[in-house]
């Protein structure tokens, strides 16, 4: 199946199989608005809250404790959720209009570095590239700008349903490579044109297929659209993937994919990926042969295509389909023996039945948010098993899937090796059902979180399995006079794999990464410690801590000196001395702070200036009381004006040093006087001295840009407004024309954004707040509509 249909009809707006929504009936609402079960008694089920909506992806960051997000076209989000389970935050941090990927499918997390993946759209001339980017992650949880790591040539789209386009991101199992998907372009290998602009075209070399780069290369990657020279390049890890639009590991380091099928009823595949494999696409699909390629093929009487088919047409007697090469040999997709998802079509009888040979899920269930417990952190009856997630709800309530398989569900996948072979089977059994939309999870030691496409998120607790490893060091001697040489060495207990050491000293982390570490430049009092990071394959992690050992070290005479880390308040003062025994800091000559009742050990050497003046330090250490050189700290600036030269221009009172921000968020590279306004939102400024210091943001100014076209609000018709949760957009003279749709709040702030929408579309709100609004509809060519909106 192809998701994409949803997102020219209802703007859902990613693409992996098709859900028809049209003709559905209000119940059908109701039906999707039932809270989900669990179907097991041993794990809970909760609703954590919601992030945006057209949420494609949701991975986790194990180093700052959030999630990121994103919405199919490109927008980055960063998720907080609290201690207890509950939604904490959503925080904007990457827009598509900084990256350009406006079909964003593909989101991992590893090693404070976030990847995303996509295609870069054009559509004036139907082709797309697909590219693969990076956005380091700071220990501090700011993001900076995407770096390009990949990049294809243009290749070309075929403009209908079919352009699965760049979507899985996964690590090998080393963690020195990228895996990344590219779906095919077509249903099941028909000719897709384009109105003739792609004659005769199928397939490209770019399509149908799994990549495969080096992690961290120092140039960016360029894909040529030429079979050959990718075959050469080693890019190539597998082909004749129809849409694989998960990837993820076992504990065994095997890598799994979960591909969605055509509009044909043919089976959902799970299958083990190799390199340089060939997995059967177009000429076998979910272990049934595609009939198109059959010299005999009648599709009027094929009972696999189903009656609510989208576009029947490209099912045909097409005696020009590409004949199977000599030199291939499929591999097969792994059996699922039931009990659960293992529905097939009678192809004499039309009549669906449940077997235990399925190859691999029921047709249309559209299997995705595939994971795995790979480091056994679950306990039985889950440890070390796979999970997936369907999409489709059962009935046509979404698209295909037939009544008889319910769908919208969590599964677990149990895998069994065949007997005297490396084959697996699988049993797949449904754990939790009800859910609306199911498109993506992330495992999080025993907590998973399912994500919705409309943004809500649940969190599903299972019984936790094994202990953490250990981690113990030893040093060669704990007291040494200054200059001595002292070793340390880190044992590992109950490891999972290979670790990666940390060595730290005083809680800063050091340029040593191995089981060992050595120094001739400790000094009294300094702890040592070394942590190990265990890494999941979907680049998570944990961090376990050892013991500490503090050294005595009998220390050289140091002059003591005051330092300081900037001109202004706010700035850190040092004091570079021996181990200090008593401190006394001092501001314009009176006493501001003295230790004299501190256990030397508590005692810090630096101090942040609250307040301009001369500072300076007395110190009491072994050899003696010393005095510190002075330093003189300044007053920070007075936070500027901002005044209005014009509606769209903005003024510093401050000639020079400003820097301009939008919506808390900082417009590098404007720091100008004036501002030219391009966008609704809030706006201000901070001003820097010659001196280098900086004050505080001045008050914000509130720009709302509006236009509007009254005289075609006479052919759109809202209903209802003021509404509850949906409302219904119709036009009465233009029907087939598709706008996008954005709806701000009266202060001019964007809140939502859908694109394609055209007349009868029902758009959900149920999840933003009651209030008045402003909805605009735009395109190139019929310009600008808006209207004023109300939810109860």
């Amino acid at each position: 199946m192809q998701f994409t249909l949803r997102l020219w009809i209802i703007s859902i707006l990613f693409n992996f199989c098709t859900h028809s929504f049209l003709g559905q009936e209000k119940n059908v609402f109701s039906k999707l608005l039932e809270p989900p079960i669990i179907l097991t008694n041993d794990i809970q089920l909760k609703y954590v809250g919601a992030t945006s909506g057209n949420i494609v992806r949701i991975v986790y960051d194990s180093t700052n404790k959030v999630f990121y997000t994103n919405t199919f076209n490109g927008d980055v989000y960063r998720v907080s959720i609290a201690n207890d389970g509950s939604f904490n935050s959503r925080i904007f941090i990457q827009a598509s209009t900084t990256h350009k990927i406006g079909r964003a499918q593909g989101l991992l997390w590893f090693k404070n570095m976030l990847y995303l993946a996509g295609n870069e759209v054009d559509d004036l001339n139907k082709r797309s590239k697909g590219r693969v980017i990076k956005f380091p992650i700071n220990k501090d949880g700011n993001w900076e700008s995407p770096q390009n790591i990949l990049t294809t040539e243009y290749y070309s789209s075929s403009n209908v349903l079919f352009d699965h386009n760049f979507s899985a991101l996964c690590l090998n199992k080393t963690k020195d490579s990228l895996l990344i998907a590219s779906g095919s372009r077509t249903d099941h290998g028909e000719v897709k044109d384009v109105n003739g602009k792609y004659p005769n075209l199928r397939e490209d070399a770019l399509t149908s297929k799994i990549f495969i780069i080096p992690l961290n290369s120092t140039k960016e990657i360029i894909l040529k659209n030429d079979y050959n020279d990718l075959k050469s390049s080693g890019y190539i890890f597998s082909e004749g993937v129809r849409n694989e639009f998960d990837i993820a590991y076992n504990s065994k380091g095997e890598i799994f994919g979960v591909e969605n099928n055509g509009d044909r009823d043919d089976p959902e595949e799970l299958n083990l990926l190799k390199k340089g494999k060939h997995y059967g696409f177009p000429w076998v699909m979910g272990g049934n042969t595609n009939p198109q390629q059959l010299s005999s093929y009648n599709p009027n009487t094929d009972l696999l295509l189903p009656n609510n088919l989208y576009n029947r047409a490209i099912f045909y007697n097409d005696p020009t389909f590409p004949i199977i090469p000599k030199d291939i040999k499929f591999e097969e997709p792994i059996i699922n023996i039931g009990p659960d998802a293992n529905w097939v079509r009678d192809p004499q009888t039309g009549k669906f039945y449940q077997i235990k040979n399925i190859a691999s899920f029921t047709s249309h269930r559209s299997p995705l948010g595939l994971l795995f417990d790979s480091k056994n952190q679950l306990a039985s009856p889950y440890t070390s098993d796979g999970f997936v997630l369907a999409y489709s709800t059962g009935g046509g309530a979404s698209g295909y899937l037939n009544a008889v398989d319910q769908g919208a569900d969590l599964c677990q996948i149990e895998f069994i090796k065949t007997a005297g072979s490396s084959t697996y089977q699988i049993s797949v059994k449904r754990i939790a059902s009800g859910f609306k939309d199911l498109v993506d999870a992330v495992l999080v030691d025993n907590k998973m979180y399912l994500l919705q496409n409309d943004g809500g998120i649940y969190e599903v607790t299972f019984p936790l399995n094994r202990a953490k490893p250990t981690i113990s060091i030893a040093s060669s001697s704990n007291s040494i006079v200054i200059g001595d040489k002292v070793e340390f060495s880190a044992i590992v207990k109950d490891n999972w794999e290979i670790p990666e050491y940390s060595w730290s000293v005083n809680g800063k982390e050091i340029n040593n990464y191995t089981s060992n570490f050595s120094s001739t430049s400790l000094a009294n009092g300094d702890v040592v410690t070394c942590s190990i990071k265990n890494y999941f394959e979907d680049g998570n992690q944990i961090n376990i801590l050892s013991n500490s050992i503090s050294l005595v070290v009998k220390p050289l005479f140091i002059q003591p000196s005051l330092v300081k880390s900037g001109n202004c308040i706010g700035s850190r003062l040092s004091v570079n001395s021996n181990p200090i025994l008593k401190l006394i800091w001092k501001k314009d000559g009176k006493e501001i702070y003295n230790s004299a009742n501190l256990d030397p050990a508590k005692i810090e050497n630096f101090i942040l200036a609250q307040a301009a003046g001369v500072y300076m330090a007395e110190i009491t250490t072994v050899y003696g009381s010393y005095s510190t050189n002075s330093i003189e700290i300044l007053d920070i600036p007075k936070a500027p004006i901002i005044s209005n030269e014009s509606d769209l221009i903005l003024v510093s009172s401050e000639k020079w040093g400003n820097q301009w921000y939008y919506e808390n968020s900082i417009l590098n590279g404007d720091t100008l006087q004036k501002y030219k306004v391009l966008k609704s939102g809030n706006y201000k400024l901070k001003y820097k001295n010659t001196l280098g210091c900086t004050s505080d943001f001045s008050k914000e100014k509130n720009i709302l840009i509006l236009g509007v076209n009254k005289e075609k609000n006479e052919y759109l018709v809202i209903s209802p407004n003021p509404f509850n949760s949906f409302f219904k957009i119709e036009f009465k003279e233009i029907e087939s024309i598709k706008y996008d749709l954005l709806l701000f709040d009266l202060t001019g702030k964007l809140i939502l954004t859908k694109k394609f929408v055209r007349s009868g579309d029902i758009i959900d709100l149920s999840y933003i707040p009651s209030g008045n609004f402003i909805l605009r509809l735009k395109n190139e060519l019929d310009g600008s509509i808006e209207v004023k909106l109300t939810k109860n």
